[in-house]
Parts: structure tokens; C-alpha cells; sequence
């Protein structure tokens, strides 16, 4: 969310030094849009793809969760596994979000991007992180 707020003020002000002085109101609104999506998708893809092919194998959320993307022998994501596993996400929610509940059904459950590239989604061998806080009733706040 912070990445993708940072891209749209990015395409704004590239919309501002682009046409400055130059378009309507309207134009404005357009130009911007388009930058802002093109950002947006930029940002998102480089995002998802340079993690999921990085070390940590996946996200920061999957990594603090204890999840990792793999391809089906358990090994690290190439980029252009990557690659595919990001723009395939795209056909998993444009047919109404079937893509992903494919998963529940499937043996490895797999969503159909991940069928599309060949990916998996597991349980890492160790965690990352415990719990420390709880929350306590009696003293209406989190506490050890």
C-alpha cells in the first residue's frame, strides 16, 4: 500500500512536469491515470517478481508468516518464473477470483497461477518469528 501511494505521487508529479502549462483540466486527469496505472503496475511487478526470486523466496508478509514460493522441487524462483507467476495472477482474478479459489480443490493446492508457472506455496522449515504479546483482558491492553 505505502509502495503503490509512492508510485501514484510519482506519476503525478511526472504528469505535472510533463504537461505543465500546456492541457486542460481533463487532460490532466488522463494523463495521470495513465501514469499512475503504469506506475502502479510497474511497481507491483517488480515488487512480487524481484522477491519471490529472491533469497527470502516470496514476500515480506509471506516471510513473516512462514511461507515460501517455490517451483515444484522446492527450489528458489527464477525471475522468469517469476514473471509468469505475477502476470498469471491476472487471469486468476479476471474470471471473478475462480483462479484462486482453484486451490482449495487442488491436490497441491495451487491456485491457477501457480499451475501456469509451475509454482507452489509451502509452509517454511523454520519461523521467523514467535509471539510475544498477548492480549489480557484484565489489564485491557497487550502485555507478556
Amino acid at each position: 500500500m505505502i509502495v503503490g501511494f509512492a508510485a501514484g505521487a510519482a506519476g503525478g508529479l511526472l504528469t505535472a512536469l510533463v504537461t505543465a502549462g500546456r492541457a486542460t483540466a481533463s487532460e490532466y486527469r488522463v494523463v495521470g491515470a495513465v501514469f499512475g496505472f503504469v506506475a502502479g503496475m510497474t511497481v507491483a511487478w517488480l515488487y512480487f517478481a524481484l522477491f519471490e526470486s529472491s533469497s527470502i523466496q516470496g514476500t515480506p508478509g509471506k516471510w513473516l508468516l512462514g511461507l515460501r514460493v517455490s517451483d515444484l522441487r522446492n527450489r528458489r524462483l527464477s525471475f522468469r518464473r517469476a514473471n509468469t507467476r505475477y502476470w498469471s495472477k491476472i487471469l486468476s482474478g479476471l474470471i471473478l477470483g475462480f483462479g484462486y479459489v482453484m486451490a482449495g480443490f487442488s491436490e497441491r493446492k495451487q491456485a491457477l497461477h501457480d499451475q501456469i508457472a509451475e509454482t507452489q506455496v509451502t509452509k517454511s522449515r523454520y519461523v521467523r518469528i514467535r509471539r510475544y504479546w498477548r492480549w489480557s483482558p484484565e489489564l485491557g491492553r497487550y502485555g507478556r
